[in-house]
């Protein structure tokens, strides 16, 4: 496992735990991060790309996107056998091509965070091989993890990726905000627990177009001003963004 990161920390238990399977190393740059993951599964830490084991059958790139080229440039001379991965959602295949013979992208599409419990079985993966053969490889390893095992070329797992930060990254960015304007008043966040749960409820019902609400889409301007007196200038600008961009789907010019 190259990488000992959120993703990192859920697939190496995760995949150590099959029959058959054994993570044997863990790198980071940290070395306190890898022996984090590797100690419980009594695999070798190391900060050292170059020294790591040439003999693995699968190594699993599970880094930063902009850092990958980085560390194919590092890569040991794997055996010719070798599987090579990477989990990034947007960075191509062709990426790994200077460092193995057989290459490919095994992509979960899921939100992690350290020390955070995750069914692993539930995450849909999306494959891809340089040839048929390997793909093959990854999916025997995938569906040992998750029945949901799905082939996506660079541009359709990109769109995948693009979607899943609106439906994730920026949501949640927008709970935090959410949670910064109840503590201004004193109110806790779990104030908004059956809201958010009858929104993800419904928009997986009917479709998020279909359920849409709020002031923005009735062009409750007065409703909006007031709103905006509450708020920061940065939140402000968010607000406006928004509720322009909802009157903008919803009534097309």
């Amino acid at each position: 496992m190259i990488g000992a990161g959120n993703v990192a920390s859920a697939l190496a238990p995760a995949l150590n735990s099959l029959e058959g399977v054994d993570v044997v190393e863990v790198f980071s740059r940290s070395l306190a991060k890898a022996e984090e993951i590797a100690s419980p599964l009594g695999a070798h830490a190391t900060t050292s790309i170059a020294s790591l084991a040439p003999d693995a059958d699968i190594y699993i790139i599970s880094v930063s996107d902009k850092a990958i080229p980085e560390v194919v440039e590092a890569l040991p001379q794997l055996s010719p056998n070798a599987l090579l991965l990477h989990t990034s959602g947007a960075t191509p295949a062709s990426v790994l091509a200077k460092a193995a013979k057989h290459y490919g992208v095994w992509y979960p599409m899921q939100t992690f965070t350290r020390g955070t419990s995750l069914n692993v079985g539930q995450i849909p993966f999306f494959i891809e091989g340089n040839d048929e053969a390997t793909e093959l490889r990854i999916q025997t390893l995938s569906t040992k993890l998750s029945p949901l095992c799905y082939h996506a070329g660079t541009e359709e797992r990109t769109r995948l990726h693009a979607a899943a930060v609106f439906a994730c990254n920026f949501v949640n960015h927008l709970w935090a905000i959410s949670e910064d304007i109840l503590r201004q008043q004193g109110m806790s966040f779990d104030i908004m627990t059956p809201l958010i749960d009858e929104t993800l409820r419904k928009a997986l019902a009917i479709g998020p177009a279909k359920g849409q609400t709020g002031p923005a889409l009735r062009h409750d301007q007065p409703t909006m001003d007031r709103h905006r007196q509450l708020l920061t200038p940065e939140q402000r600008q968010l607000y406006d963004l928004l509720s322009d961009s909802i009157q903008r789907y919803y009534n097309p010019q």
